[in-house]
Parts: C-alpha cells; sequence; structure tokens
C-alpha cells in the first residue's frame, strides 16, 4: 500500500497537532494506530477548506466503507475525540477506524488496527458537508 498523506485544513491541523503533541508528552501515544496517525501528521498537506477533493477523507466527511472480511457496509464520520458519538456514526480520528479512514480516496483500501486484529477496509464513498469541495 502507498503511503498516504492526510489533507487537513489549516484550523484542523492545529488543533490535531496540539492534541498528538499532548499524547506524546504525556507518554499517552499507545498503540500502532496513534503512533502511525503521529507519524502522517508530520507529512500532512495542510490545505484551505476550499481546496478540499472531492473524493478524498477529511475530518467532518461522512464515509461509506465496507469491511473486506465480511463485505459489511458502513458509515462513519471522522471527528475530534470531543465531538465522538458512536450511536451517531461518529467517531474520533484517534480510534483505530479513524486513523485508518483520515487521508483515504474513494475506491481505496487501508487497514484499520483493531485491537481484535487487523481489518482490511474499502472506502465506497466519500461525501462533504461543504459546497465548496472541488
Amino acid at each position: 500500500m502507498a503511503k498516504k498523506r492526510i489533507l487537513l485544513s489549516n484550523e484542523d491541523y492545529l488543533k490535531l497537532k496540539r492534541l498528538m503533541d499532548n499524547l506524546k508528552a504525556t507518554q499517552r501515544l499507545k498503540g500502532p494506530h496513534l503512533r502511525h496517525l503521529y507519524d502522517e501528521l508530520k507529512n500532512a498537506i495542510v490545505i484551505d477548506d476550499e481546496q478540499v477533493p472531492a473524493k478524498r477523507v477529511i475530518l467532518h466527511a461522512k464515509v461509506e466503507y465496507s469491511n473486506l472480511n465480511d463485505e459489511t457496509k458502513h458509515v462513519a464520520v471522522i471527528v475530534f475525540p470531543s465531538e465522538a458519538d458512536s450511536e451517531a456514526h461518529r467517531y474520533s480520528i484517534l480510534s483505530p477506524l479513524g486513523t485508518a479512514l483520515i487521508g483515504e480516496e474513494e475506491k481505496s483500501v487501508t487497514i484499520c488496527y483493531a485491537p481484535a486484529g487487523e481489518i482490511p477496509l474499502r472506502i465506497d464513498k466519500v461525501s462533504h458537508h461543504s459546497a465548496a469541495v472541488k
């Protein structure tokens, strides 16, 4: 799998960087998914909101994806931890699912490093709330 680069707005980048730096400083950067996200953040592409590609998973995008182990279909919105609500399908960017989906494009396949093991996921559709998305 090619190394992905996550896309973040300047505001989201600064918030996520502070959060990740805090986790590292307090030695709570545990789990392979968090260490992977910390490394991805170093190479993140920071953009203006109007530059966001329509088919790319960014924060607050609605993602329709398939678990390739059992072919089940799911929906998620990747959010900051304070906005997470599993009943509303809003998952923290710090969760294994959030770190797996962020930065991916429609039709790509990624691995979710979940406590139950590695789960291959296919991104079926990405929707953004903003009409400014290209």
